[in-house]
């Protein structure tokens, strides 16, 4: 499961355009979910996460899904924010209705449980540039 994430989101990173400098965008997420599993986890942890050796605890899963999340987010923010941030937002309105979509998006309150979900669903559809 590790390995095929890590993947998935390496070849959305490498389809998302042209790259101006010599590091790939695969190479950019990749470096980026290891440095956040070291910041999280501790390297050592990170690497066994990473390697997929062994199966993962609950939390190490939920720290693995951030990463790649947050990760997968800031190649899509790097290519096209604006265009990420109008499916965000497409979705969000989609799924929840304008007005709930709104104070989702501004982060104004607290989020329920399926508020969390929806907009984290939201936000890997934008990111992998499929539609809601």
């Amino acid at each position: 499961m590790v390995d095929s994430s890590l993947q998935a989101a390496e070849d959305a990173a490498a389809q998302s355009g042209p790259e101006s400098s010599t590091e790939s965008s695969t190479e950019r997420l990749a470096v980026s979910v290891s440095a956040c599993l070291a910041e999280r986890l501790g390297e050592d942890i990170a690497a066994v996460v990473e390697s997929g050796a062994i199966p993962l605890t609950e939390a190490e899963e939920a720290i693995l899904g951030d990463c790649l999340l947050t990760s997968s987010l800031d190649a899509a923010t790097e290519s096209s924010s604006q265009t990420t941030a109008d499916g965000i937002t497409a979705c969000l309105e989609e799924q929840l209705g304008a007005d709930i979509a709104a104070v989702v998006a501004s982060g104004a309150i607290p989020l329920s449980g399926d508020e969390e979900r929806i907009l984290g669903d939201c936000v890997l559809q934008a990111a992998f540039g499929s539609s809601p």
